[in-house]
């Protein structure tokens, strides 16, 4: 999982779930997994009724650790889809429950720690808190660089881009997107490969933007998806937009519409993302 092969994390989880000697306390490793599969596929609603169930549980058995994780990828869910003052509520949960955890144990919770700082930087640039959200993004790096979680320090390294490039320094915001993009952490990789065209047509870089969007082609290729073909489409129609020919232009436009206005397209987002505002706001991560 923390290698980003999600489809072998996947098959490991069915073959351990055929087998019947687990008691409801173990089985909730597997549940996690599963749940941070569902989130990592970008499907946020669904991730989210699904760890209301399973926090519920861990609250019976008196899991806090499993708990934690559960309430960080619920409050993360809920940024994603722009749910700002619920993901406000569960983060007050998940700080107290880390600060019992930190005391009471030896438990490494580094990693948590950055999960958990990275999702507090997302509230604040959801607030338009950007100088906030960079610093707490560059904590969480801090906090997660040292670890074998490619998600981790990939999303940091992303969202930090992010910030330069909100902030027009697209020189740094370039550095870092290319230090995401050097990790290859699969399930985010096209996210952070068209974050990187936004920063390269923001610098008029249209060549560069065409070599990044050839491996995003790439991927869509070998990886077939509703979203992968969505943000194929969606880059492929930034690139258009910016060439001279009308006959490119129009065709951009026709992109655009197809992917925001046409009912079909948009219910298909609704399924994959969770709500057409994570699709606005995707490179949020």
């Amino acid at each position: 999982m923390e290698e980003g092969k999600i489809k072998e994390a996947s098959q490991i989880v069915l073959e351990l779930e055929k087998r019947d000697d687990f008691s409801p306390k173990e089985l909730f490793p597997f549940k996690l997994v599963k749940l941070s599969m569902v989130y990592k596929s970008g499907r946020f609603t669904e991730a989210i009724a699904h760890a209301e169930k399973l926090s519920q549980e861990c609250q019976k058995q008196g899991d806090l650790l499993t708990y934690l994780d559960v309430l960080l990828i619920q409050a993360f869910s809920h940024i994603m889809i722009g749910n700002v003052s619920k993901t406000e509520n569960l983060m007050i949960k998940a700080e107290d429950i880390f600060k019992k955890i930190k005391v009471a144990s030896t438990i490494d919770l580094r990693e948590r720690e950055s999960f958990l700082v990275r999702i507090k930087a997302n509230i604040c640039t959801w607030k338009g808190e950007i100088h906030r959200s960079l610093a707490l993004n560059k904590r969480a790096f801090e906090l997660a660089k040292d670890s074998q979680n490619k998600e981790l320090t990939s999303a940091s390294l992303t969202n930090i881009a992010e910030k330069y490039d909100f902030l027009g320094n697209y020189e740094k915001a370039k550095e870092y997107a290319e230090r995401a993009i050097k990790i290859r952490y699969q399930p985010w990789l096209i996210y952070q490969l068209g974050f990187m065209i936004d920063i390269l047509l923001h610098k008029d870089d249209i060549k560069g933007a065409n070599h990044y969007f050839q491996q995003i082609s790439e991927i869509r290729e070998k990886e077939k998806s509703n979203l992968n073909d969505i943000l194929y489409r969606y880059y492929k129609a930034l690139i258009l937009k910016t060439s001279l020919r009308s006959k490119n232009r129009v065709k951009s436009e026709k992109l655009f519409k197809q992917i925001f206005d046409t009912e079909e397209i948009t219910g298909g987002i609704e399924n994959i993302l969770g709500s057409k505002t994570y699709f606005y706001h995707y490179k949020y991560m």
